[in-house]
């Protein structure tokens, strides 16, 4: 089978191409292979949604969607490949082709230390009960529970050697069971949350492995921009991956100046009025959906106002499956008290953005020589793109996802009622109850028959 040829540029007379979408899949935590995670996403995603067909006639239906790996040099890495495809058809509706784009960054944290993640379950320790969600309130107890116990008969068995007595026969078993568990378990806890420890907290030895993530991920978002192939990109973080997505787009939208800025009167300021007009509504019955057309309609203008510029915004669109941001206040912040104040300074942008003043998330850069001429604030990116969040509930904290959870919860980290907040219950083939045990790693698997997980995901990425 042969793929249409691309070119840079096209002959006299030519109508161009269609513009492509892509989608940036940002894996989560844990020693990542390089294009597994993606493989697997675009198998249940496009090759086998079976509301989307791109075959042609030559192609068996028993296969699937074709799809065609393709070294890159956006991707920075001769390790990765974008994943290409035909356009979609779902019914009568043609939608564009679709490039797939791994962001991989384990490598950046390959020298997770024992000291590393010791400090940060001490910083997860150390706080006041008062401080702790009630999400996650009963891991924090088994992890005290479990401290006190190891550090108690490791101090009870070296005062026993110490002074020459014997310790009882049961506490020797424990001790030697909890070495033995400390000594098969470690690797696989510094390879999995070593990588929390590396990013989530801004200490000394982990700053360069936070700045060496994102340099890699702007980098990636700035080299797919500049293609000039793309109308859109759909961002998807999984686990700690969409916290790494959700600091690419408040640093990226920062960085992005020009395309949110706009005169007074053009249809992108009457756009950003609108939507910040719709955001405030929260007694509107139909508020999330119509925040989200608001969204998109600030989204087409920043395309409309700024066509043709070599740095647009692209992205449209961000999907995050179980994300820890639902515990912000307990990863990111010292308490809710804390992430509050974060957002309210803009440290951590929201969904709808806060107010600049009276005239919402809008403002005047240069006020005295330039009066017509507006920005959208740094902390305002989720004015023009829309969050979807997709979160499996988790119960007696192994059933379940104990990791994600919801952001627009009103008692937890509260990101803004403009996010897309969808809970679904996911079930492995096994016999009850442990058809729910450790979820967290299934939001695109085909497990159960039918699997609810993958209805809101296909919705939310929209590929054909």
């Amino acid at each position: 089978m042969s793929e249409t040829v691309e070119t840079d540029a096209n002959k006299p007379g030519e109508t161009p191409p269609p513009k492509k979408q892509a989608l940036i899949l940002v894996h989560g935590m844990g020693e990542q292979v390089p294009m597994e995670t993606l493989k697997g996403f675009v198998d249940t995603m496009w090759i086998h949604d079976p509301d989307i067909d791109a075959r042609s006639d030559r192609d068996p239906p028993a296969q699937g969607n074709p799809i065609w790996w393709k070294p890159d040099p956006s991707t920075g890495s001769y390790e990765l490949s974008r994943i290409t495809t035909r356009e979609g058809h779902q019914g009568a509706r043609i939608g564009p082709r679709t490039d797939f784009f791994e962001f991989y960054w384990a490598d950046l944290t390959e020298v997770n230390t024992l000291a590393q993640l010791k400090d940060w379950l001490m910083s997860l320790l150390w706080r006041r009960w008062s401080q702790v969600p009630n999400d996650v309130f009963s891991v924090w107890i088994i992890l005290w529970l479990l401290t006190l116990s190891v550090g108690g008969l490791a101090i009870w068995h070296a005062l026993a050697v110490a002074f020459g007595s014997t310790t009882p026969r049961w506490a020797n078993i424990a001790f030697s069971v909890l070495a033995l568990l400390y000594a098969v378990a470690l690797p696989a806890v510094l390879g999995t949350f070593g990588d929390v420890a590396h990013y989530v907290r801004a200490k000394p030895a982990n700053i360069a492995a936070r700045q060496a993530i994102r340099d890699r991920g702007l980098a990636l978002l700035r080299a797919i921009t500049a293609k000039g192939e793309y109308s859109h990109i759909v961002l998807v973080g999984h686990s700690l991956g969409s916290i790494i997505a959700y600091d690419l787009i408040k640093l990226y939208w920062s960085e992005c100046g020009a395309p949110r800025t706009m005169q007074q009167g053009d249809a992108l300021y009457e756009a950003c009025v609108a939507c910040d007009t719709a955001g405030g509504l929260l007694a509107d019955p139909a508020y999330l959906e119509n925040y989200r057309a608001a969204q998109h309609r600030v989204f087409d203008a920043m395309q409309a106002v700024h066509a043709g510029e070599k740095a647009p915004w692209l992205i449209s669109d961000f999907v995050t499956l179980g994300s820890p941001l639902a515990h912000a206040q307990f990863l990111l912040a010292q308490d809710q008290d804390q992430l509050d104040r974060g957002q309210k300074d803009r440290r951590f942008p929201v969904c709808p953005p806060v107010s600049e003043s009276a005239d919402g998330f809008l403002y005047r850069p240069d006020r005295r020589n330039q009066p017509d001429l507006w920005s959208m604030h740094h902390a305002a990116p989720f004015a023009a793109v829309r969050w979807t969040n997709i979160y499996d509930p988790s119960h007696g904290i192994i059933f379940g996802d104990m990791i994600g959870g919801s952001v627009t919860n009103p008692a937890g980290a509260n990101f803004g009622r403009g996010i897309t907040d969808i809970p679904v219950t996911i079930r492995r083939a096994w016999a009850r109850p442990f058809d729910r045990f450790f979820t967290h790693t299934l939001y695109w698997t085909k497990t159960t028959k039918p699997s609810p997980q993958l209805e809101p995901l296909r919705k939310a990425l929209d590929l054909a």
